[in-house]
């Protein structure tokens, strides 16, 4: 598979992340590797390749709808809770009234 994978050129497949570093909570960078491991977060991350194609720029996602994603979980998370018969944890005052 070393002709399409395994370094970053023109006609190979790649996944790649860019995390912005001058973040305050990962500053000061002295071990980069040590400063991702423990101290950056998902908001950090400022670019995402998969393929070879963005699918995260700036910091936002571009193949997806976000809020059709958290929407989508949220329904299936509240239909588990009401199999689990424990719709006590579904109550959630700041949005609306449990059912």
């Amino acid at each position: 598979m070393e002709k399409e994978i395994g370094s970053i050129e023109p006609g190979k497949k790649a996944d790649l992340i860019m995390v912005d570093l001058k973040a305050a909570n990962i500053a000061p960078v002295n071990r980069v590797a040590s400063q991702l491991i423990y101290c950056a977060k998902a908001s950090n991350v400022h670019t995402v390749i998969v393929d070879g194609k963005a699918v995260v720029e700036k910091g936002t996602l571009r193949t997806m709808k976000e809020g059709e994603i958290i929407k989508n979980v949220q329904e299936a998370a509240d239909k588990l809770v009401e199999r689990a018969e424990m719709t006590k944890l579904r109550e959630r005052p700041w949005i609306t009234k449990v059912k």
